[in-house]
């Protein structure tokens, strides 16, 4: 099995590292987002929220510190 690592920079919305499988999420893709998980997607739904729970981190190509998904994820202790 190949295991490789990727660093991805930006800026963060809470201080902290993360690592975990990175799983990119398109729709309520539920089934396929195991615990530890990060979650990698374009921007967040409200309806995400559960995946918040068991998410190691959240990485989104839009939004900001400020945003309504960092503020949840930070409540749920996800690292966004």
């Amino acid at each position: 099995m190949d295991h490789f690592s990727a660093v991805l920079t930006g800026i963060g919305a809470s201080p902290g590292t993360a690592s975990g499988t990175a799983r990119t999420v398109h729709s309520l893709e539920f089934p396929a987002v195991r615990p530890g998980d990060i979650l990698v997607c374009r921007t967040t739904d409200p309806a995400w929220t559960p995946l918040f729970g068991m998410a190691a981190a959240v990485i989104t190509e839009t939004g900001g510190m400020l945003s309504h998904a960092a503020i949840v994820a930070r409540g749920y202790g996800a690292d966004p």
